[in-house]
């Protein structure tokens, strides 16, 4: 984890991978639903990730977009295919720095 924070050049790829490998070891113990596979494969076509939210009922979603997508084609091909397939989505940000890492002496 250290190392995805520390190079600001590969989070977005790096993020994706364990993104992915979490939601291959959820899906090998069962946890999963259609509706999710769904959203996981539109968000992966667009080339982004996705990740379930909750114990993987299929209520929520979420899609790991980096800011600088938010204008590119590839955001407007995701949305469009959400909206076609009948999920209803929402944007929103990450609220603070998230996990820090601190020594202390």
């Amino acid at each position: 984890v250290v190392s995805i924070l520390e190079d600001d050049g590969d989070r977005f790829e790096e993020l994706r991978t364990l993104v992915s490998i979490n939601g291959n070891l959820l899906r090998a113990i069962g946890v999963s639903h259609p509706s999710l596979e769904r959203i996981f494969r539109l968000a992966e076509e667009s080339g982004f990730s996705a990740k379930l939210t909750g114990a993987g009922g299929g209520g929520c979603a979420l899609v790991f977009v980096p800011q600088e997508y938010e204008s590119s084609k590839e955001y407007a091909e995701l949305t469009q295919n959400l909206t076609k397939a009948g999920f209803h989505w929402i944007q929103t940000t990450i609220g603070g720095q998230g996990v820090q890492f601190k020594t202390l002496e």
